[in-house]
């Protein structure tokens, strides 16, 4: 999955999580080879976010399911021709997707099969997918959740501060979704795809309560968490200027950019965060729906 492309057909060795009716004629694959999809670059329309933001997920799986921490799960829709699907529904089948091709959709990635492309059955003695599950399991024995597309070090635009550093653990954004803990918190790495409000004489910084919602994505999954205390977060800084820049860097767009309806586009940056969530609901919250985030102990560097 690491290496799909817009436009270009590829042969996908994954296994197939779980299936989904769309309509009369298709239905929706959930995929997942153990690797990261690329991450996507944006359109610089940061200001459309208060009105339209971002989705953070269009047609999702049941929460209560076992679904692995890291590696992407691509969406792939699929006509009813394919007689193959019927064999699939029952999850955890490992296939051969032949002559896939590939769009994006508000940043998603999704898998398109049309008439001319093939479904093989896989087992796990198939070297291709031993491959994928030797691979996996070097990734999820790493303590640190890291992306594959952050291949050195995270930007050093964030850092951490507090003082049980060791003692918070690595989470993909996936797995926060996924843990049955009422509240946590935790170290995760992400990108910022959106910031509302993002122009700085919009965040009234001298007020005592200044949110900001930010959009945030790892290859696993995409959150809204709240900068509870922007204060702190920006390092304590009241300079308007230096704020923009600081922002305009980890939304991945340029510093002289307005960053307004453009045909440019932007590569956010990834960077460390700490996030503490929590509930807004009871025992039987559903934590695509239910789940609240703060950014916490995370500062922004000049």
């Amino acid at each position: 999955m690491k290496d799909i492309k817009i436009g270009v057909e590829i042969d996908l060795v994954c296994k197939v999580l779980y299936v989904v009716e769309l309509s009369t004629n298709e239905w929706m694959l959930f995929v997942w080879d153990g690797t990261d999809a690329p991450p996507v670059t944006f359109t610089q329309e940061l200001d459309a976010e208060g009105e339209s933001p971002l989705p953070l997920h269009f047609e999702i799986m049941p929460y209560n399911m076992t679904i692995p921490p890291v590696g992407s799960i691509l969406r792939v829709v699929v006509g009813k021709h394919f007689k193959e699907v019927v064999q699939l529904q029952s999850g955890s089948q490992w296939i051969k997707l032949c002559n896939m091709t590939f769009i994006t959709e508000c940043g998603f990635w999704k898998g398109l099969l049309q008439n001319i492309c093939k479904i093989r059955f896989l087992g796990e003695a198939d070297a291709n997918v031993k491959l994928n599950i030797r691979e996996y399991e070097n990734r999820v024995t790493s303590r640190v959740r890291q992306p594959l597309a952050c291949s050195h070090q995270p930007s050093n635009i964030t850092e951490l501060d507090f003082e049980d550093y060791d003692d918070v653990p690595y989470f993909s954004l996936r797995e926060s979704l996924l843990c049955s803990e009422r509240s946590q918190r935790f170290k995760s790495i992400v990108r910022v795809l959106a910031a509302h409000p993002w122009r700085t004489h919009e965040l009234q910084l001298d007020q005592d309560c200044c949110q900001i919602s930010l959009t945030l994505e790892d290859p696993t999954a995409r959150i809204r968490a709240y900068v509870k205390d922007a204060e702190k977060f920006f390092g304590h800084c009241q300079n308007a200027e230096i704020i923009s820049s600081k922002l305009k860097k980890l939304l991945g767009t340029r510093d002289n950019d307005e960053a307004g309806p453009s045909d440019s586009t932007r590569d956010p940056p990834w960077v460390w965060c700490c996030i503490k969530s929590y509930f807004v609901n009871g025992i039987n919250a559903d934590p695509w729906i239910d789940e609240r985030y703060w950014i916490d102990c995370t500062i922004m560097r000049g």
